[in-house]
């Protein structure tokens, strides 16, 4: 049987995309595809921010190209609206409806959701050498601009994971012998943004979730006590505002998901401008038991209906549900059973976009829309 060929027009190599990298690296391993790098094109080169991606997809040698750009920015606004004329399908990390509501029939057509961002390094030297070489030559940047300095830090980075536990990028393999074992206790464990960093349109928003966060930590001690680990990380800002909220557990990458192997629940909120944080693909990842806030974006596969979601609106419904949860083990493992199929079949970076390629070659559907139900169950 022939192999589907997926051509990546590589002109960026930024740390949103090595999921779907990853992903195509795993399927191109595992022999269900055959992967090809060209240049990066005029679709995605022209533009400065780095979270973008052009690739063409043919089910057979000689069968048509259809083309797909990822859009894989936090903001649920269309980053290269410009371009959807010109792709076959345009996925976009952070969908909503208000993401779609100014386009045409034909322009919503085309608009997929891509999923969560799950941060995984899965390849070879060659492999992502030959990718940082044709980023370089399809979009030449300067090495020793200060502008280009965190790029340059990410790409060390990974180059640094590939052969040491020194680097902070982990693989799927890592992941899947990450074992969950619970000792009871609850992790909330977050970062508060400074307004004086952030964009001015951004600061109303970046102010009510820095308030949100530390008035559900404060009500998780008073509630939870000792069966409650995290808090507020140690930044700069952090200590000037809410210095007794500062957690004494790690942040450091590794040393944290350590911490979240070991929780029975884990907390999930909100970022800025409604877009879902890495962590919550983390705890997809190591079958945790998740309480969140509502998640407004779509989502591949059936996750906002299942029972790996709990939703939560107010802190005293986060309490009451965590409550119930700590002495009904049964609900539990259902849950956390759960979590780990989502996993499996949609969020591992090759189960991702093997699904992805199944939509755009067969013309199947693996997504769903906004929550209506999943998150409200008792």
């Amino acid at each position: 049987m022939e192999l589907p060929i997926i051509t990546v027009f590589v002109d960026s190599n930024g740390t949103h995309l090595q999921q779907i990298y990853s992903g195509l690296f795993l399927l191109a391993q595992q022999k269900k595809i055959h992967l090809k790098y060209a240049k990066g094109t005029g679709i995605t080169k022209n533009s400065p921010n780095r979270q973008f991606l052009l690739l063409g997809m043919q089910k057979t040698r000689g069968s048509k190209q259809v083309t797909c750009l990822f859009d894989l920015q936090d903001s649920p606004e269309i980053g290269l609206k410009e371009a959807i004329s010109q792709v076959d399908y345009y996925f976009k990390r952070s969908l909503e409806k208000q993401t779609i509501s100014d386009l045409s029939a034909q322009e919503q057509k085309k608009l997929q959701p891509f999923g969560l961002n799950f941060q995984v390094l899965d390849s070879s030297f060659f492999d992502l050498l030959q990718r940082s070489l044709l980023e370089y030559i399809s979009k030449p940047y300067n090495i020793f601009s200060k502008k280009n300095r965190f790029h340059i830090l990410n790409t060390i980075d990974m180059f640094r994971s590939l052969f040491s536990n020194s680097g902070m990028l982990l693989s799927s393999y890592d992941f899947d012998e990450l074992e969950s074992y619970a000792k009871g206790y609850v992790l909330f464990q977050c970062r508060l943004w400074d307004p004086d960093t952030t964009l001015a349109e951004n600061r109303a928003d970046t102010v009510k979730i820095n308030e949100s966060r530390c008035a559900l930590i404060i009500e998780l001690k008073h509630e939870l006590g000792d069966r409650f680990k995290g808090g507020i990380q140690p930044t700069d800002y952090a200590r000037k505002v809410c210095p007794e909220l500062i957690t004494e557990f790690p942040s450091k990458r590794r040393s944290y998901l350590k911490l979240v192997q070991q929780a029975s629940i884990v907390i999930n909120s909100k970022g800025l401008l409604n877009s879902n944080g890495w962590k919550l693909g983390e705890y997809i990842a190591l079958n945790k038991v998740i309480v969140s806030e509502a998640i407004e974006t779509r989502l591949r596969g059936n996750f906002l209906k299942s029972e790996a979601y709990l939703k939560c609106n107010k802190n005293e419904d986060f309490i009451r549900k965590i409550k119930l949860l700590l002495i009904d083990k049964e609900r539990l493992k259902k849950v956390e059973n759960s979590t780990q199929q989502y996993y499996s079949n949609y969020l591992r970076a090759d189960a991702l976009m093997s699904s992805i390629i199944s939509d755009v070659i067969y013309n199947k559907s693996s997504y769903t829309d906004v929550e209506t139900e999943g998150g409200d169950r008792k």
